[in-house]
């Protein structure tokens, strides 16, 4: 079935296209300190460019893209704002980057590792075509000690909860 699926895949979007996706390297992440946060995004753009997306997934992309998006802007946005800041050591603004990043990284990216390994990262090419881009990134966003899923996703969905 698998081998089906790739040949009807080849002659609808052209060998290399397909091969590439397959064999594909991950796109550059809008931000490297937020890997899985930036895989849902590029995950959701690589599989509408495609027009792979069932509406299933096309609902979870919708629903989830605008907040993860935010988390990486205000993330960054915050960056910028502490090194920009004049009247602060440098040795001040590395701590208070390091507390952002550690801050960010134990809350935002478990919540955008639960989103992508719940909704979009489920794609497979037992269905459809997986692109590198929808892989989680394990080496970031483990669950803090006796956090489920359910419970921290709302960091990302729910700009109230924080």
């Amino acid at each position: 079935m698998k081998r089906l699926l790739v040949v009807v895949l080849l002659v609808l979007a052209g060998c290399d296209a397909v091969e590439e996706s397959l064999q594909g390297q991950a796109a550059p992440l809008k931000e490297p300190e937020l890997p899985n946060c930036s895989r849902v995004l590029t995950c959701c753009a690589n599989l509408d460019a495609r027009r792979l997306m069932p509406q299933s997934v096309r609902d979870a992309c919708e629903g989830i893209t605008t907040p993860t998006d935010r988390v990486i802007t205000t993330y960054q946005q915050s960056r910028a704002e502490i090194a920009a800041n004049q009247s602060t050591s440098a040795e001040t603004k590395a701590q208070l980057t390091a507390e952002l990043r550690t801050k960010t990284q134990g809350s935002m990216e478990p919540a955008c590792r639960c989103l992508l390994e719940e909704t979009v990262g489920l794609v497979s090419l037992d269905d459809f075509l997986s692109p590198a881009d929808c892989e989680t990134v394990t080496t970031s966003g483990a669950l803090p000690d006796g956090a489920t899923c359910d419970e921290i996703e709302k960091n990302v969905t729910d700009p109230d909860a924080n």
